[in-house]
């Protein structure tokens, strides 16, 4: 009832039930030799009843039942009621585990990943909450006919 009260979307810690969040994209950033900087792109969608507003969010990446990268952003956005939206990550990945995990896809058709974090919803008075989610997908590679 503050949180009503005080016209914003701060909800009660325990009160919002965990999104669903998946890998909606992937593309390639600043490569460097010992490090590179992937975009990934995530679909989270809301089961709660309220708008959240978030101040941003940090996830692991695992690739493949391998720990593949971490990342943090601090961009703002809404979570609607019921509904979902896009959030751009920027993901730090080592070249080697980047190597490896291209060599797994090239060798096979698909990658199972695994996402791991915490939403930083705006708290009641100004304050910050984290909210837990996970993800789980598999990253499939297209089929390209051959021709001849």
């Amino acid at each position: 009832m503050l949180a009503a009260c005080a016209g914003g979307s701060a909800v009660l810690p325990g009160s919002v039930p965990p999104p669903e969040v998946q890998l909606a994209d992937l593309s390639f950033g600043t490569p460097g030799l010992l490090e590179q900087e992937l975009g990934a792109e995530l679909r989270i969608t809301s089961f709660a009843d309220v708008d959240l507003d978030a101040r941003g969010l940090r996830v692991t990446v695992w690739l493949g039942g391998e720990r593949f990268g971490r990342g943090v952003t601090d961009e703002r956005f809404t979570l609607p009621a019921q509904g979902e939206t896009r959030v751009r990550v920027p993901i730090r990945v080592a070249t080697a585990d980047l190597l490896d995990r291209l060599a797994e896809l090239a060798s096979g058709d698909r990658l199972d990943y695994r996402l791991e974090g915490d939403l930083f919803l705006e708290g009641l008075l100004g304050g910050t909450r984290t909210l837990p989610f996970e993800g789980a997908g598999r990253i499939r590679l297209p089929r390209i006919p051959f021709t001849g």
